[in-house]
């Protein structure tokens, strides 16, 4: 009888374990959490959230023609002469020459995709709140830049905060 009873708690324990491990592991990896731009209400680009490495995105307003550019694309688009790990160094980056290619009436968000968090690092709106908000870790959170009209938030990734329902 005892030995019954012992073998039930270690099934029901393992059992336990087990349904935490799939829910914590498996479940996880099926929804792949992402970095999400909104602008007036409509998503124009996702990418895949970081938990490590790194991922420069620019979002561009140039005359009404709305785009984002990642990575490579950035120092193609408007050759620049610097390297890929120096696009959050923003000393390295001669913005003059981008303002030449875009001309000036461009908007301009750039956004670091990196280890786990997002930030804004940059922006040409007047105040810069964007950039001041810092970084968000999870989908408890985001970034506005309301003269741009542009949300960046993360999708996938639950905060702390928030309710399980």
């Amino acid at each position: 009888m005892k030995q019954g009873i012992i073998f039930g708690i270690l099934i029901t324990t393992l059992s336990f374990l087990m349904i935490g491990y799939v829910k914590d592991n498996l479940i996880n990896d099926l929804v792949k959490p992402e970095v999400v731009l909104v602008q007036d209400g409509e998503e124009i680009y996702s990418s895949p959230f970081l938990r490590k490495g790194q991922q420069v995105l620019w979002y561009v307003n140039e005359n009404g023609k709305k785009f984002v550019l990642k990575d490579e694309e950035i120092i193609q688009y408007y050759n620049l002469d610097i390297k890929l790990k120096d696009l959050t160094n923003l000393e390295k980056i001669d913005m003059n020459k981008v303002y030449e290619v875009s001309g000036n009436d461009m908007e301009i968000n750039m956004i670091i995709n990196k280890d786990g968090y997002v930030e804004v690092i940059e922006a040409n709106c007047p105040r810069k709140k964007d950039v001041k908000m810092g970084k968000i870790y999870d989908s408890s959170k985001f970034i506005t830049c309301i003269p741009h009209k542009l949300m960046i938030k993360i999708k996938g990734v639950k905060g702390s905060d928030e309710v399980d329902a």
